[in-house]
């Protein structure tokens, strides 16, 4: 009996190892091209909003904004008259909510609501949620008015990308906001978000502390 014990733990730490080391193997293909994938996805995001953007234009003319859900905005650390390239921007599509308020200043703090998600992986096929507001990582419960817990961030203290869009925001709105890594976290890589990682942050301000 003990010699069956023995090669029955045996058997078990093989496989226990043989787990592990799938585990790994999965981890490091979760994220395969993940740089070249993410630079793609936005230029795309970035070609579709500029697109409607186009469209509404030649359609309605100077009231084209209550006809398009997007809008393409610079890096406020840019200055607008310089050429700036694609990756210079953010691009936004508005989910719900009239602005209350005129926009945060950059020396504002802001109450937001947030989801962060990443680009679709193999585990992940409508992209990982890696961060948010409130005490579950849940649409509903995030951004219920009932069950919301607002996130209390000074806008010169995140990403170049969330401040430029917090920036053009007011009280009330909500935002689906697609930001490139290169105004995100760029090739810093954390638990939560790897390096190169595009991010889409489904944002509401729901208030503005004035500085």
């Amino acid at each position: 009996m003990k010699l069956q014990f023995g090669w029955m733990s045996l058997l078990l730490l093989i496989m226990c190892a043989f787990v592990s080391c799938a585990d790994n193997v999965d981890d490091e293909e979760e994220y395969v091209d993940w740089q070249k994938k993410n630079e793609y996805a936005f230029i795309k995001q970035l070609e579709d909003a500029k697109d409607s953007i186009a469209q509404a234009r030649e359609k309605y003319g100077d009231d084209w904004e209550a006809h398009c859900p997007w809008r393409v905005y610079r890096t406020y650390a840019q200055d607008e008259r310089v050429n700036g390239k694609a990756i210079d921007s953010i691009c936004m599509k508005k989910v719900s909510g009239e602005a209350k308020s005129a926009p945060a200043f950059y020396t504002d703090s802001i109450g937001v609501n947030y989801m962060l998600r990443l680009q679709p992986s193999t585990s992940y096929p409508e992209g990982k949620v890696a961060d948010f507001s409130g005490p579950i990582p849940n649409e509903s419960s995030v951004f219920h008015p009932d069950f919301c817990s607002p996130s209390k961030l000074a806008v010169s203290n995140t990403v170049e990308g969330f401040t430029t869009a917090a920036m053009h925001m007011g009280e009330g709105e909500r935002w689906l906001v697609y930001i490139p890594h290169q105004l995100g976290y760029g090739s810093t890589e954390s638990t939560a978000v790897p390096s190169y990682s595009m991010l889409t942050f489904d944002m509401q301000i729901v208030k503005i502390y004035r500085q």
